[in-house]
């Protein structure tokens, strides 16, 4: 079952066909909020560089016991099943050695009752403005949505868990560890159409060499 984003302006311009079924916002960030927020980044460490260089929809986002984590990632190139565990891993274990994942966020925050990793892509279009000029939109769409709740996280021993996701069988314990994956149906079309114009593999079509 799918769960509401949080976002701000560029989740209002997501289409009924790309986001999860309803949408909360957080318009007064207070201070408790903001706390969280960096509490949660220090625990799963989901950004490789400093807020001035990152993606513009890269971001944080805490609001009544929920919180989700934006990270810029596509699903259209490469192994599905990869991205799913790579997924599962940074929310349960964080993305660096020295993170506490998730059980480390919900033991720091009392309050948080829910925490997603969002994968995102971005999508641009240009469209005219008043003045005859061509202006570009730009828009973050949730490609994966990895969600725990506060009660499977505190059993989570990230150290032992994290063990389990690797490997083989690696997607499969990803979609049984966490308490939901949601996965965009625009992902999956592009990706049976990448695979569907694939060039056929010279096998497939032989060329025959005649003896001169």
């Amino acid at each position: 079952m799918g769960r509401a984003p949080l976002g701000w302006a560029s989740t209002l311009l997501f289409t009924s066909l790309f986001t999860l079924p309803f949408t909360l916002l957080a318009p007064n960030v207070t201070c408790a909020e903001e706390g969280a927020r960096a509490k949660i980044e220090r625990a799963l460490d989901p950004f490789l560089t400093n807020a001035k260089y990152r993606d513009a929809d890269e971001r944080v986002e805490y609001a009544d016991g929920r919180a989700e984590v934006w990270v810029l990632e596509s699903l259209e190139q490469g192994e599905l099943a990869k991205k799913v565990c790579q997924g599962a891993r940074w929310l349960i274990g964080g993305r660096l050695k020295r993170s506490t994942g998730a059980r480390g966020a919900f033991l720091a925050i009392p309050q948080l009752r829910e925490l997603s990793l969002i994968f995102f892509k971005v999508k641009t279009k240009v469209n005219p403005n008043l003045e005859g000029r061509y202006v570009q939109i730009r828009s973050a769409m949730t490609a994966a949505r990895f969600t725990l709740s506060r009660e499977r996280a505190l059993m989570l021993h990230s150290e032992r868990v994290l063990t389990l996701l690797q490997g083989p069988q690696c997607e499969e314990q990803a979609r049984q560890l966490i308490d939901d994956l949601w996965i965009s149906p625009e992902v999956v079309k592009s990706r049976e159409l990448l695979q569907a114009i694939q060039p056929k593999s010279k096998s497939l079509a032989p060329v025959t060499t005649q003896a001169p």
